[in-house]
């Protein structure tokens, strides 16, 4: 078969986690990649010798006050009703010109079509919005299922015990519901070699500017602080940079292999809160500082609730000092032991499941 995949472009946690995906349908289908922007960047250098068709870039700035967040995502209303129309017009054309039999988005409204069997990937079917946004709840659910249900299928990465996602992922929808695992890109990795002079500190960074930027330069600060051996990976595939700035090594950009070493070598990990990069450390049985990015609801919502699981530590980035780190190291080992005795259903089971493999 001809599998058609598209993940959304908001920052890079859509295009890393159908990574496994990618790796295990292409042993028996053929695969086309379509994407933008910083998701269409690192799915290249991923998968070099794959087709991937660049779409129009609608590009999503954030902004630095957490509080506008909200409204500011509300205000793109426009801009994400372009981006719809324009991925119903681009999965005709791609439709007709490479014949998919399946179609799979990623959090893409709107790339669907009614003759081909589209499936959705999201662990967002209950969006999770601030308290002075409350009362457009009903209103956001509704548009939120309503472009859902127009896919066949919904399949949520996540698993259906460990209930990563916690209530995001809870909603009634009239269409057939998966879980299909953990997603995670480094589902592959076996043995990795360690890495020479281990950091004590690893600090990931992803997701939109200008938040990226404030986030990078935080732990940069911070690390300072520490007086210890620390490495910032800046989550920018676009660009090839590695050097040394006071204790820190700062890296634009690695392959997963080089990442999961930095994973598992590090002694202490500080990241965001995205879903993708808690699938990734869970994946490789590692915990971390998780630091939500200010406003966006998600991520605040899976720090508290993981923190509460006892499985991460959490703290709002305006919290985030030389003492939270003192903090998450008292809390280290206790949390460590937690996410090394969870199991982890993987994607290559759920996909023998669906016949697919």
């Amino acid at each position: 078969m001809t599998i058609l995949i598209s993940p959304l472009n908001w920052g890079l946690g859509h295009a890393t986690r159908i990574v496994p995906l990618i790796k295990y349908l292409s042993q028996k289908h053929r695969i086309i990649i379509a994407t933008d922007g910083i998701a269409y960047d690192f799915l290249k250098k991923e998968f070099p010798k794959f087709q991937i068709i660049k779409l129009k870039t609608f590009e999503i700035k954030y902004t630095s006050k957490k509080f506008l967040m909200p409204l500011k995502i509300f205000f793109l209303l426009p801009l994400l009703i372009k981006s719809y129309s324009y991925n119903k017009l681009k999965i005709r054309e791609l439709q007709t010109k490479h014949k998919p039999d399946i179609i799979i988005s990623d959090n893409r409204f709107g790339f669907f079509s009614k003759q081909i069997k589209s499936i959705f990937i999201t662990h967002q079917l209950n969006i999770s919005v601030p308290k002075y946004l409350k009362i457009f709840k009903p209103l956001i659910d509704f548009l939120n299922i309503t472009n859902i249900q127009k896919f066949d299928e919904i399949w949520i990465p996540d698993d259906r015990e460990l209930k990563i996602s916690g209530k995001l992922s809870i909603k009634k929808i009239k269409k057939p519901i998966f879980y299909a695992g953990l997603l995670s890109r480094f589902e592959f990795i076996n043995e990795l070699t360690q890495v020479p002079d281990s950091p004590e500190y690893l600090g990931i960074v992803s997701g939109p500017e200008p938040q990226k930027s404030i986030f990078c330069n935080l732990l940069k600060k911070i690390f300072l602080q520490t007086n210890k051996k620390s490495v910032i990976i800046c989550g920018d595939p676009a660009r090839n940079y590695d050097f040394n700035e006071d204790n820190s090594r700062i890296i634009s950009h690695l392959n997963d292999y080089e990442l999961a070493k930095f994973i598992l070598s590090s002694k202490k990990i500080i990241t965001r809160a995205g879903y993708s990069s808690i699938m990734d450390l869970l994946t490789l049985k590692r915990t971390a500082l998780l630091v939500p990015t200010p406003g966006q609801t998600e991520q605040e919502y899976l720090a508290d609730y993981l923190h509460n699981k006892k499985l991460f530590f959490s703290v709002q980035q305006k919290e985030l000092n030389i003492n939270a780190l003192s903090k998450f190291d008292k809390k280290f080992d206790i949390l460590a032991d937690n996410v090394s005795s969870l199991h982890i259903n993987k994607v290559e089971t759920f996909l023998r499941k669906r016949n697919l493999l």
